[in-house]
C-alpha cells in the first residue's frame, strides 16, 4: 500500500493502451498450422451448408473491431505520454479502472444471483477499507508522502512541524463520502440504469465549476472543450434507457452533487496539508462508517427477509461473491484516494466516465448483453474525449511545472498524524 513518493505524475490510460494493444495483437495474429492439420475455419466448398456467417463469428468480428478502435486510441495516448521516467499515475489509473469493472460485475452478480442487499454491501466495502488501513497501521506500514500532482498544482508547504485538521472538516468529508456512496445506489432503486448514468454526468460540470470558481484552478479552453465529447458520449449511452421518477431524480442529483463536492474537497485537503491520502481516508471512514451502517440497518434490516445478512441461508457462491466484491471495493477506495491527491478531481471524473465505458463493454461480454449502435457511438465519443483530455493535460504539464517550482516535502518529514487515533499511519 505504501507507494513510492518520488514518482513523476502523468495523465491517464497509457498502461491500458499497452494491455489492449497486446490483446489486439493476440486476437489478430494468424497462427500457423502443423503439417497435416486441416484448418476448420476455411469456408467449405460451394453447395455445402456454410456456418461462415454464424452469430458467434459475427460477434467475434464485432469485438475485434472494437479492440482495433481502442488500440488506435491507446497508441495516441502512449505517444502523448512517452518519455516519462515513471508510470505511477497511469498504472494506478489502470488498476482503478480494472477494479471498478470488477466491482460492478461482482455487485451485479451479488444482486441478481446471491440476492445480497445493495446498501449493506456498500457498508461492507467501506468496512473492508477501514480494516485494511488498521491492519497496515498495526504492521507499521510507512506511508508515502504526497508528491506534486500531474495537474501542475503545488502543495502548500507548512512552516510548522505539526498538522491540525478541524473536526468539522473531517465530518464534512465523512458526510459527503456517505452521500456519494449511498445516494447513487438509492437512485438505482427508483430509476433505470440509463437515467442513473445521465444524472451521474451532472458531477462533471459541478466539479469544473468548483475548481475554477471556488479554488481558482483555471482550466485551459482546450481542456474544457475536450469534456464535451465525454459528456455527449455518456448522454448517448443513457438516451436509450430513460424513465424519470421524482424520488429517483432527487437521489440522483444529490448523489452527483455529493460526488463532485467530495472529490474536489478531498483533493484540495490532500494538496493543502501534504498528508498521506490513506491517513486522511482513515479519519473519514471512522466517522462515515457508523452513520452509513445506521442507515443500512434502518433501510435494509439484516435480520429480516431472505436477503438479510443474518437471516439468509449462506451458500459458498454467496460467500465468494461477498469476499471478492469487498476486496475489489476496498482496493478501489484506496486507489481513488491516491489518485485524488496525485491528479485532480476533474481528472478523476474523466476517468470515471472511461470506467463507465469499460463497464458497459465488460457487462456485454460477461452477461451476453447487446450494445445498441447508439451506445457503441457513445463509447467511442467518450474514449475520444478522454484521449483529448489526456493529450491537452500532458501538454500543459511542462508549462505549469516550470512556472511554479515545487518545494519538496523534506521540510515536512517530522509531521504528526491528523489525530491520535490514527497514529499508526505515519
Amino acid at each position: 500500500m505504501g507507494l513510492p513518493g518520488d514518482e513523476s505524475t502523468l495523465p491517464l490510460l497509457e498502461p491500458v493502451g499497452k494491455a489492449i494493444g497486446a490483446s489486439v495483437s493476440l486476437l489478430t495474429a494468424t497462427p500457423s498450422l502443423p503439417t497435416g492439420v486441416i484448418d476448420s475455419t476455411t469456408p467449405p466448398p460451394a453447395g455445402s451448408p456454410s456456418p461462415w456467417r454464424s452469430s458467434s463469428q459475427r460477434r467475434h468480428r464485432r469485438w475485434r473491431w472494437w479492440c482495433y478502435l481502442v488500440a488506435l486510441l491507446s497508441r495516441h495516448v502512449r505517444a502523448t505520454c512517452r518519455g516519462a521516467s515513471s508510470l505511477g499515475v497511469p498504472l494506478v489509473s489502470a488498476l482503478n479502472l480494472s477494479l471498478a469493472v470488477a466491482v460492478v460485475v461482482s455487485c451485479k452478480l451479488s444482486y441478481d444471483r446471491a440476492r445480497l442487499p445493495n446498501l449493506t454491501l456498500t457498508v461492507v466495502h467501506l468496512a473492508a477499507s477501514l480494516a485494511a488501513l488498521r491492519t497496515a497501521a498495526v504492521f507499521r506500514v510507512t506511508w508515502s508522502p504526497l508528491t506534486p500532482s500531474s495537474e501542475g498544482l503545488v502543495p502548500k508547504a507548512s512552516s510548522s512541524t505539526s498538522v491540525t485538521v478541524s473536526s468539522f472538516e473531517h465530518w464534512r468529508l465523512a458526510f459527503l463520502l456517505c452521500a456519494f456512496m449511498a445516494l447513487p445506489n438509492l437512485s438505482l432503486e427508483f430509476n433505470t440504469a440509463g437515467t442513473s448514468i445521465l444524472l451521474r454526468l451532472l458531477s462533471l460540470p459541478v466539479t469544473a465549476w468548483l475548481q475554477t470558481a471556488v479554488f481558482g484552478r483555471k482550466q485551459h479552453r482546450a481542456v474544457v472543450l475536450s469534456l464535451l465529447p465525454v459528456a455527449l458520449g455518456v448522454s448517448m449511452n443513457a438516451l436509450g434507457d430513460l424513465r424519470f421518477n421524482f424520488v429517483g431524480l432527487v437521489f440522483g442529483v444529490a448523489g452527483a452533487a455529493a460526488a463532485a463536492f467530495y472529490f474536489t474537497l478531498a483533493a484540495e485537503q490532500q494538496r493543502r496539508l501534504c498528508l498521506p491520502p490513506w491517513q486522511l481516508l482513515e479519519a473519514q471512514l471512522r466517522r462515515a462508517l457508523p452513520a452509513l451502517a445506521l442507515v443500512a440497518v434502518i433501510l435494509e434490516p439484516p435480520w429480516r427477509g431472505p436477503r438479510g445478512l443474518l437471516a439468509r441461508q449462506w451458500h459458498p457462491r454467496d460467500a465468494v461473491l461477498l469476499v471478492g466484491s469487498s476486496l475489489a471495493g476496498c482496493l478501489l477506495t484506496l486507489t481513488m484516494q491516491w489518485l485524488l491527491g496525485r491528479t485532480s478531481a476533474l481528472t478523476y471524473q474523466v476517468l470515471g466516465h472511461v470506467k463507465m465505458c469499460a463497464t458497459l463493454i465488460a457487462c456485454a461480454i460477461v452477461f451476453d448483453e447487446h450494445l445498441k449502435p447508439m451506445q457503441q457511438a457513445g463509447v467511442f465519443l467518450t474514449l475520444c474525449g478522454a484521449v483529448l483530455y489526456t493529450a491537452f493535460k500532458s501538454r500543459d504539464q511542462p508549462a505549469s511545472s516550470t512556472s511554479r517550482p515545487y518545494h519538496h516535502h523534506h521540510q515536512r518529514s517530522n509531521e504528526t498524524p491528523v489525530d491520535s487515533s490514527s497514529a499508526g499511519a505515519k
